[in-house]
């Protein structure tokens, strides 16, 4: 490896590689890049930023792989800053006309050229395979093969980390952290790739490999985990902490996951929360769910899940016994839905009177009896109700089944609408009954008078 004298006041700079491009070929045509072959004593200037390698003009240094074939004794080759004195060292030196080649690192000279001299008749063949950036800002800090310290107060630790950034403010720690970040600023990106994308995002906290990997412009997220915010573009205000939480949000805000996978499936809902392992992984595009250890469905929106069916058999709540409250009595269907049946006509179609249906409610067998697992707190309480395989051959529709199918609990809040109606019924016979006895006691009290009349004319009648 040669290093040319550098003719110009050193600063801290950056290496940027690049694809290997070759810039000079005195093989080909004439031309500002080719022919004619170099002759000898002859120092030649290659401007690098105007070649087809796409060097920037404020590139203070080259990394070259320079070339020769002579057609016969070469002597020395020399490459060095245009405008700078020929030095007294040399790239390459041969006095048997081999071809050859060496790697040289040579500083930009007058308007990022570069000036080659030979000695003695030869072809030359020079290929960049990278550059030097200088460090634009003393406020900054790069450490890392491509590092940019470009904007202020920012620090790239890592290959390729906040390469092409204008930005303010920003940490990027791991290879190709923030790589492609421009504007945005107050970003903190810790591992491989993290933040990759983003370009005008701000205040993001991106930690671990492919955090918010392909964010471009949304700002405010908190990415914590491997791919966490994998695929967020446009998203903001998002929380997901753990392995690929909230891993296909695209433009979803005010997400929070905690747990590995939470979230996962979710693209453009907002609004959710989701605590535990996969907790809210089904959901795709619902807004507002919460799922406590449940994975949700892809139709949710608006609802709480806690708990996996099969997993938990018991539910604790403080703050419910001894607080009185006013309402409705809230139930739980056969799938552990909470809700409470509503009563408006507005919810209700197919009314019409309940009719003789209660007439079997006779037929029930209230019971007493004693639960044989005891409470939680070990107690034993007598209890008041029906058996539920007897209820199942009379009212099949008030009883609630298991998994397996087999009668499980009753629809006791059915029971009072079923009494009120056969109350009703008896009622009505009561009435039609009373009404009976009401004519036939006027009937009585007529007869009654008749009776005394006759009673008093027979008395009045003359002895014989």
């Amino acid at each position: 490896m040669f290093y040319s004298v550098l003719t110009k006041a050193q600063t801290p700079s950056n290496f940027i590689p690049v694809t290997p491009c070759r810039v000079v070929d005195t093989r080909n045509a004439t031309g500002p890049f080719g022919g004619p072959a170099l002759s000898a004593g002859e120092s030649r200037s290659f401007s690098v930023p105007s070649s087809s390698c796409s060097v920037p003009s404020n590139a203070s240094a080259y990394s070259f792989n320079i070339a020769v074939v002579p057609p016969g004794f070469l002597g020395v080759l020399t490459v060095y800053p245009t405008g700078a004195p020929l030095p007294n060292t040399a790239n390459l030196n041969d006095y048997t006309g081999l071809v050859l080649s060496n790697a040289a690192v040579v500083a930009a000279g007058a308007n990022g050229a570069i000036s080659v001299f030979a000695s003695h008749p030869t072809d030359v063949i020079i290929d960049i395979n990278g550059y030097f950036m200088p460090q634009s800002n003393s406020t900054s800090t790069a450490v890392g093969t491509g590092a940019s310290n470009g904007g202020a107060q920012n620090t790239a630790v890592g290959f390729n980390s906040l390469q092409l950034n204008t930005g303010t403010s920003n940490t990027a720690v791991g290879s190709y952290s923030l790589s492609a970040n421009g504007t945005g600023s107050n970003n903190t990106a810790l591992g491989s790739s993290a933040l990759l994308s983003n370009a005008l995002g701000s205040a993001n906290t991106s930690i671990g490999a492919n955090t918010l990997l392909n964010n471009l412009v949304g700002n405010d997220n908190t990415a914590v985990g491997f791919a966490a915010l994998d695929s967020s573009v446009t998203a903001s205000n998002n929380v997901a902490i753990g392995a690929t939480s909230l891993w296909n949000t695209i433009s979803g805000e005010y997400n929070v996951g905690v747990g590995t996978g939470t979230l996962y499936s979710n693209t453009v809902g907002s609004w959710n929360i989701a605590l535990g392992y996969q907790a809210g992984s089904a959901v795709t595009g619902g807004n507002y769910n919460i799922d406590i250890g449940n994975s949700g469905t892809s139709s949710d929106s608006g609802v709480i899940r806690i708990g996996k069916s099969g997993s938990q058999n018991s539910a604790y709540i403080a703050g419910v016994v001894g607080s009185t409250v006013s309402g409705v009595p809230v139930i739980v269907n056969a799938n552990g839905q909470l809700g409470v049946q509503t009563s408006s006509a507005r919810f209700k179609e197919d009314i019409q009177d309940i009719g003789d249906i209660t007439d079997a409610l006779m037929k029930l067998r209230p019971v007493i009896f004693r639960y044989r697992s005891p409470a939680s707190d070990n107690s034993t309480a007598l209890h008041y109700g029906l058996i539920a395989e007897e209820v199942d051959k009379i009212y099949p529709q008030l009883v609630f089944r298991d998994a397996n199918k087999q009668p499980f609990a009753l629809a006791y809040q059915e029971l009072p609408v079923l009494l009120l109606n056969q109350i009703q019924k008896e009622h009505r016979i009561i009435a039609q009954q009373q009404s009976k006895i009401d004519e036939q006691e006027k009937q009585l009290q007529t007869l009654s008078e008749r009776l005394a009349v006759l009673e008093h004319l027979e008395t009045e009648k003359p002895k014989r």
